[in-house]
């Protein structure tokens, strides 16, 4: 143990114990006995910055912040410190013979050190550095019998010493919320969802049709190669790609043809009609719309929806005989968006399994995939009536009272990412309401205030076998 002169001593010789083992950098003085002397003058700066901390395995007290008694007290052999030997004697709180308060968490997973996994668990807040070298100062009083002077040499490895300590007590903070599905972000968000068997989708591209056209009907064949790229309206319009070859036949004036967005994400939908610039002009071609909308695309999936799939997961387990196990089945899937699994009319032990694609819909291979899938994992004695769900398209109206700072453009952009999460949240066979929308819409912090066109958008009913579908949306600003 290394022992260090205080500036405050009265007398010669007052040492004080400095239970962290620390050393200084070569050019630092000392007072012959390893014992640093009052550092002031030109040098202070330099010479302060000398000071490196070493700090040894297992001498660390910190706040406890995962509900595991730390062993920062405890010396090799199992002997506390201030016992006699065996089990701590501060294992659930209260104050170590350091001063350092153990704090534990609730929620019932404190004694066990596992994580809580409950959603209104009550989490100490992360005690900040100015009030963790308070503390330290104010211990050090307590045993010393007098406080260190700012800017003195114990002054200075309290501090240090803080912001080691702080820099593991963030580190223990974020990992606990890490660790729950509740409060996880990113990728460690992710990981906890794989664990479980499900993954975060990935965005797709819109898509829909473009019609090339010409004034007058051409004597010739006019061919339209894949790639050629058109784009929307406006200065950032998103760009379209033809994805196979048409011909333009002599004597007609327009051709259609399959088309996507050249880049993946909501950004892509765009109203019918939106696409007008020729952006590679295939010779003899004058101009281009889009004769219905492009649909299906979607961002990433945000931490927000896997979180919900997660937590229904962990909620809802699959154990091979219940429904759960085939919804989990189905939602294993890529394509699948959402699915609803309910008993049939037919009888006992058959079930109806009504299943929602993403983007554009559910494609007829992958639902024969699906059953496919279905059929060689079904238990026997059941019967499984698979089928995609019907979609029933909701026109979205409304008028915006936009928040101050806001413009319409702007807040269309954001509401409108709002409007398409939420249709991709509701699961088949669940009903529409208005009121949630509205809410969605108000959570984005573009608007205060949203009023929708009753003959437009109102609440609808969803059957068993159906699943609501984002239509076309129009917003409006409202008059002041």
């Amino acid at each position: 143990m290394h022992y260090m002169r205080d500036e405050n001593g009265t007398e010669a010789g007052n040492f004080e114990p400095f239970d962290t083992a620390l050393d200084f950098m070569g050019g630092l003085k000392t007072d012959g006995r390893r014992n640093p002397p009052s550092i002031f003058g030109e040098d202070e700066p330099l010479l302060r910055t000398g000071i490196c901390l070493f700090v040894p395995m297992g001498s660390l007290v910190y706040v406890n912040r995962v509900g595991k008694p730390a062993a920062a007290n405890e010396r090799p052999g199992g002997a506390s410190r201030g016992s006699q030997g065996g089990a701590s004697a501060y294992p659930g709180g209260g104050t170590d013979p350091c001063g350092m308060e153990r704090r534990s968490m609730s929620c019932g997973a404190a004694a066990s050190g596992g994580l809580p996994h409950c959603k209104n668990q009550e989490v100490n807040q992360m005690e900040s550095y100015e009030a963790l070298v308070e503390r330290m100062e104010r211990r050090y009083e307590e045993l010393a019998g007098f406080s260190p002077r700012y800017a003195s040499d114990t002054d200075i490895r309290i501090r240090v010493l803080a912001g080691e300590l702080y820099s593991c007590m963030a580190a223990v903070e974020w990992l606990e919320k890490q660790k729950n599905p509740y409060t996880a972000v990113g990728a460690e968000l992710e990981s906890l969802a794989r664990e479980r068997g499900v993954f975060r989708r990935e965005a797709l591209k819109a898509k829909g049709k473009l019609r090339f056209s010409i004034l007058s009907p051409s004597w010739y064949d006019i061919e339209i190669p894949a790639g050629t790229v058109c784009a929307a309206e406006g200065e950032n319009g998103a760009r379209y790609i033809t994805l196979q070859k048409v011909v333009l036949p002599q004597g007609s004036t327009s051709v259609d043809t399959a088309a996507e967005a050249e880049l993946s994400g909501e950004k892509g939908n765009a109203a019918a009609g939106s696409v007008t610039e020729l952006v590679t002009v295939p010779v003899g071609i004058e101009g281009v719309t889009n004769p219905s909308a492009f649909s299906g695309g979607e961002d990433t999936e945000t931490d927000e929806s896997l979180r919900r799939r997660l937590l229904q997961m962990i909620e809802y387990p699959p154990q091979g005989s219940n429904i759960s196990y085939y919804r989990q089945l189905v939602m294993g899937h890529p394509s699948v968006r959402s699915v609803s699994v309910v008993p049939a009319a037919s009888g006992s032990g058959a079930l109806e399994i009504y299943i929602d694609g993403r983007g554009v819909g559910l494609k007829e291979a992958d639902l024969e995939e699906i059953r496919r899938g279905l059929e060689e994992k079904r238990e026997l004695g059941v019967t499984l009536e698979i089928s995609s769900a019907e979609r029933i398209k909701i026109p979205v109206k409304a008028v915006l009272s936009l928040q101050p700072g806001w413009s319409l453009e702007r807040a269309s952009e954001v509401c409108r990412k709002a409007i398409g999460e939420f249709f991709r949240s509701i699961e088949v066979g669940r009903k529409f309401h208005t009121s949630a929308l509205a809410a969605a819409m108000i959570g984005t912090g573009a608007v205060w205030n949203v009023t929708f066109d009753s003959k437009v958008t109102t609440d609808v009913e969803i059957s068993r076998g159906q699943a609501a579908a984002c239509g076309e949306i129009i917003l409006e600003e409202a008059k002041a």
